[in-house]
C-alpha cells in the first residue's frame, strides 16, 4: 500500500523517463529486428541460396527467433505504457493530495504528518449562542471530513495504480526476490559502491569509458541507502568532497558537450548519494562522525588539482547539495555550521571564487544557475526542499535578519559579465526556503511567527534595521507566498482600530508587492478566500472592515504601477488574476464546494467567480481612468461581501458596505502616506 508520505514524496516524472527509455529500447529492437530479416533470414530462405532439411531446419528457427523478437518489443511497449499510466495516475493522484493540503492551510485545519488525522481549528463563538456554535461546527466539521476524503482518496489512488502495475509486471516475470536473493543483490550493490569509490578516487584521471562505467553506477544506485552509505564511506567526507570539486575542473572550458552533460550528471548523482546516505531514517546510512567530519572539511580549502585555486569544502557541499532529499538532521547540523562559518567570516566566498587563469571554473555544472561559489544556494535550495527543516532553522528568527539585511549576496553568474538586472541566484532560493518555512503558517505557531517576522523586517523603516518596504527583485514571487501562507495573520493585522502605525510595515510590503501582477493577484486573492471564509465568523462586520483594509492596500501599491506603465499593467493584472482564478476555484470546488451545509455552498458557489469578474481590468485607456476603474473593482467586491455578512446577520447591508468602503478608501490613502514618507514602526 502507498503510504501518505510517500505520495507526497513521490517522483512520478522517474516513471514517465524510464517508459521513454523503454519505448527507445523497444523502437531499437523492433529497427535491428528488420534489418535481421530483409538482410538475413529473408535471404537464406530463396531456393537459390538455401535448400533442403537443413535449410527448412533454420527457416524454421528464424521465424521463431522472429516471433520472439516481435513478442518482446510488443511487451516492452506495453512495459512502457504500464509505466506511462502509473507516471499519470501518480502525478493526478499527488495533484488530488497537493490541493488537499492546500485547502487544509487556507481553512486553519491541521493535518498530521503521516496524514492519518484532520483536525478542525477552534471556531470562538458568542456566548449564549449553543445553536449558533453547533451550525458553525457542523459547517467546519463538513469542510474537514471532506479534506479527510480527499486525502483518503489520494492515497487510494496512488495504491490502486501501484497494484494493478505490479499485478502487470508480474506477468512478465517481475517478483519480488527471496532472502537469498535479497542477500545476493545486497552483496552486487556493496560491490559496485567499490567499484565506484574506486574510480572517483581516480578522477581527474578517468578515460572516457571510465566516466561513463562511474555516471551508470551512480545513475542505477545513487539513490539506494546501502549503495550510497557504502560509497560515502569508502570515499571519506574529504574524498567525498574533493571528488565533487574535482568535477568541475574535467572540462573547464564546456567544449564537449557530451562530457560536460556527463559530469553534470555525475555532480547531480553525487548530491543524490550524499542525501540517501546522510538520512539517519534510511536503515543504513553513515555514522554521526562522518558528518561531523563533513563539517570540518567544509570549512578546509580543498585541492582539487588546480595551481591557483582552492575552493572550500563548503563551496563544494553546496553544490553537491543542489540535487537529493536531505533529512531535516543533516540540515541542522551541517546547515547550522555553514551559517556560523558564513558568519564568522563576511565575504569569503566572494573573496575565494576563481580568478586570473581559474576565472571560467565554474564549481557548478549541473544546473546552469550560477557559478557555483556561494554554497548557500545548495543549503536553501535543501531547506526549500524539507519544511521541517527550514521552519526550525528560521525559527531563529536572526537568521531572517542576517539574509534580509545583513548579508553580501556573492557575485555568482557563470556568463563572463554581469548579466542585465543579476540577481543572486541563492537569494531566490532563500525565498523559497523561507515559503517552505511557512507553509503552515495557519496552523502551526512558529510556522506564523516566521512569516511574520519576514514582513515585519522588510517592512520597518531602515533606520530601525529594515528595508522601508522595499522587497529586493531577488525575493519578488517568494515573499507574495509568505504573506499568502500567513493570510489570517495579515488579515488580522487590520482588525479593530488598527489604523495607526502598528500596520505601517505590513502597508509597505503589502504596497510594495503589488506593484508586481502576479504577487498582487497571489495575495489579493488569498484574502479573498480568508475573507468568504470570515462572513460566517464571529465578528463579520469587523472582518469585512480588515478585508478593505488589506485590498485598500493592495490597490495603492497597483495604481502606482499602473501610472509607471499603463500600457503593461492592463493585460499583465488580468492574466495573472485570470491564472489565480483557477487556482481559487480549485481549492473552492476541491473543498468547501462540496460541503452540503446550508450557506457554505450557496457562497462558494457563485461568489468567487462573481468576484473575480468584478476584479479583473476591463479597460486599456489611460491610466488615470484606469486607476478610477480599479476604486471601483475593489468597491464592488466589498459591497458583495458586505451582503454576505448581512446575509448572515451582521447588520444592514447598506451601513455595512457604506463603512467599509471608507476603510478601503482611508487604507488605500494611509498606504500612500507610509510608502511616501517611510515612517512608522
Amino acid at each position: 500500500m502507498v503510504s501518505f508520505d510517500q505520495l507526497l514524496r513521490a517522483k512520478p516524472e522517474l516513471f514517465s523517463e524510464t517508459a521513454k527509455s523503454w519505448t527507445h529500447c523497444a523502437a531499437k529492437l523492433d529497427d535491428e529486428a528488420g534489418h535481421l530479416t530483409s538482410q538475413v533470414f529473408r535471404p537464406m530462405q530463396r531456393p537459390d541460396v538455401w535448400a533442403g532439411p537443413a535449410a527448412q531446419a533454420a527457416a524454421a528457427h528464424c521465424g521463431n527467433v522472429e516471433q520472439a523478437t516481435t513478442d518482446a518489443v510488443d511487451e516492452m511497449r506495453q512495459v512502457a505504457g504500464v509505466l506511462r499510466a502509473l507516471s499519470e495516475e501518480i502525478t493526478s493522484a499527488q495533484r488530488e493530495l497537493h490541493s488537499a493540503l492546500d485547502a487544509a492551510r487556507r481553512s486553519n485545519v491541521a493535518v498530521s504528518s503521516d496524514g492519518s488525522k484532520v483536525t478542525a481549528p477552534k471556531i470562538p463563538v458568542p456566548a449564549g449562542q449553543s445553536d449558533l456554535a453547533a451550525q458553525r461546527q457542523k459547517q467546519m466539521q463538513g469542510v474537514v471530513d471532506n479534506i479527510a476524503k480527499l486525502i483518503k482518496d489520494a492515497v487510494d489512488r496512488a495504491t490502486k495504480a501501484d497494484q494493478a502495475t505490479a499485478q502487470q509486471l508480474r506477468r512478465w516475470g517481475v517478483a519480488m526476490p527471496d532472502a537469498d536473493t535479497q542477500a545476493a543483490n545486497d552483496a552486487k550493490l556493496a560491490a559496485q559502491a567499490k567499484r565506484a569509490a574506486e574510480l572517483a578516487k581516480k578522477a581527474p584521471i578517468l578515460s572516457e569509458a571510465e566516466l561513463k562505467e562511474l555516471d551508470d553506477l551512480l545513475k542505477q544506485n545513487s539513490g539506494n541507502p546501502l549503495f550510497a552509505t557504502a560509497f560515502l564511506n569508502d570515499l571519506g567526507p574529504q574524498g567525498t568532497l574533493r571528488f565533487g570539486g574535482v568535477l568541475s575542473t574535467m572540462d573547464p572550458y564546456g567544449g564537449d558537450k557530451g562530457r560536460t552533460a556527463l559530469l553534470g550528471d555525475l555532480q547531480r548523482q553525487m548530491g543524490t548519494a550524499l542525501a540517501a546516505g546522510t538520512d539517519p531514517a534510511n536503515h543504513q546510512h553513515v555514522p554521526d562522525a562522518w558528518v561531523k567530519q563533513l563539517e570540518a572539511a567544509g570549512k578546509q580549502k580543498m585541492d582539487i588539482g588546480l595551481r591557483n585555486y582552492q575552493p572550500y569544502g563548503y563551496q563544494i557541499l553546496g553544490n553537491l547539495m543542489r540535487s537529493g532529499h536531505y533529512s531535516t538532521s543533516f540540515l541542522k547540523d551541517v546547515g547550522g555550521d555553514l551559517y556560523d562559518f558564513e558568519k564568522s567570516h563576511p565575504g569569503i566566498w566572494q573573496e575565494n571564487s576563481p580568478t586570473g587563469l581559474n576565472g571560467r571554473l565554474h564549481l557548478n555544472i549541473s544546473d546552469g544557475s550560477g557559478a557555483g561559489n556561494d554554497p548557500m544556494y545548495g543549503l536553501m535550495r535543501a531547506m526549500a526542499d524539507n519544511p521541517d527543516a527550514s521552519r526550525q532553522f528560521f525559527s531563529d528568527h536572526g537568521k531572517i535578519d542576517y539574509f534580509l539585511t545583513q548579508r553580501r549576496w556573492p557575485l555568482d553568474f557563470s556568463e563572463p559579465a554581469v548579466p542585465k538586472n543579476y540577481q543572486p541566484p541563492a537569494m531566490g532560493m532563500f525565498g523559497g526556503a523561507l515559503e517552505s518555512a511557512t507553509a503552515d503558517a495557519g496552523t502551526d505557531p512558529a510556522s506564523a511567527e516566521i512569516a511574520r517576522h519576514t514582513i515585519e523586517t522588510i517592512g520597518k523603516p531602515t533606520d530601525y534595521g529594515g528595508l522601508n518596504g522595499h522587497i529586493p527583485d531577488g525575493l519578488r514571487g517568494h515573499v507574495s507566498n509568505v504573506i499568502a501562507n500567513d493570510i489570517n495573520d495579515v488579515h488580522g493585522k487590520f482588525l479593530g482600530q488598527n489604523l495607526d502605525g502598528n500596520t505601517d510595515n505590513y502597508r509597505r510590503v503589502l504596497a510594495d508587492l503589488a506593484k508586481d501582477p502576479n504577487d498582487y493577484a497571489v495575495v489579493y486573492t488569498a484574502e479573498q478566500l480568508h475573507a468568504h471564509q470570515l462572513m460566517h465568523g464571529h465578528h463579520p462586520a469587523g472582518d469585512l472592515d480588515a478585508a478593505a483594509r488589506v485590498l485598500g492596500t493592495l490597490d495603492h501599491g497597483e495604481n502606482e504601477a499602473i501610472r509607471a506603465d499603463a500600457s503593461k499593467s492592463d493585460a499583465q493584472y488580468n492574466q495573472a488574476l485570470g491564472r489565480y482564478q483557477k487556482v481559487t476555484n480549485l481549492v473552492v470546488g476541491n473543498v468547501a464546494g462540496r460541503i452540503p451545509v446550508p450557506g457554505v455552498g450557496e457562497l462558494l458557489s457563485g461568489g468567487v467567480n462573481e468576484a473575480f469578474k468584478s476584479a479583473q481590468h476591463n479597460t486599456s485607456e489611460a491610466a488615470s481612468a484606469q486607476s478610477a476603474m480599479n476604486t471601483g473593482r475593489t468597491e464592488d467586491y466589498v459591497n458583495f461581501l458586505a451582503r454576505e455578512a448581512a446575509k448572515y446577520g451582521d447588520g444592514d447591508m447598506a451601513h455595512l458596505n457604506e463603512r467599509a468602503q471608507l476603510e478601503f478608501s482611508q487604507a488605500r490613502d494611509h498606504a500612500g502616506g507610509v510608502t511616501i514618507q517611510g515612517s512608522g514602526g
